[in-house]
């Protein structure tokens, strides 16, 4: 049965929602200070050669793309004090839905926490999301990937937190996914 959310994924909300509460108080950086100061906050808005847009926070994040991905990484990260955090977008040709998330499920390292149809983005394009864990030495990371049928490709959107992340960055990450709108 399909599940129908307005704007991201139930469960990569959950996820996003978990990993921002571990009751530890952390110095924030001035990213954080700016977004967390209320004052208002210009999105920019990421045009893609793969056929979508996103807005993004550019006191949060920066843009990577290339030929295979475009990635949206944490500017502010201590790497020897948390894992990665990022939204990375591809496009990927030969696989359908039902495929590729066969394949998402097969690598997850803890296995599959959850396989959810639902409706993903601003357009509320049909997807299926596969949601996992995975322990490091940092400290627990979750990871959601999500395939939406564009044409006769895919996007593919993997969004990376971690337990314990600043409530800000989670945030971010929803408004972002929540803009998400393919172009066709």
């Amino acid at each position: 049965m399909k599940k129908t959310l307005k704007y991201a994924p139930l469960l990569l909300l959950v996820l996003l929602t978990f990993s921002a509460c571990d009751g530890e108080t952390t110095k924030q950086s001035p990213q954080e200070e700016v977004a967390d100061s209320g004052a208002e906050i210009t999105l920019n808005t990421f045009t893609s050669s793969f056929g979508y847009t996103m807005n993004y926070d550019p006191h949060l994040f920066y843009v990577l793309t290339d030929e295979s991905s475009d990635n949206f990484e944490l500017i502010a990260r201590q790497k020897d004090q948390s894992p990665s955090v990022y939204v990375m977008v591809q496009r990927v040709g030969g696989y359908s839905v039902s495929e590729y998330t066969a394949l998402s499920a097969s690598k997850a390292m803890n296995g599959v926490y959850s396989v959810t149809e639902t409706a993903f983005g601003a357009d509320e394009r049909d997807a299926v999301t596969v949601t996992y864990t995975s322990e490091t030495d940092l400290g627990l990371v979750y990871y959601a990937e999500t395939s939406v049928k564009v044409g006769s490709d895919l996007l593919c959107i993997k969004v990376v937190t971690y337990d314990g992340m600043p409530a800000n960055i989670n945030t971010a990450i929803e408004k972002m996914l929540s803009t998400f709108v393919v172009k066709e």
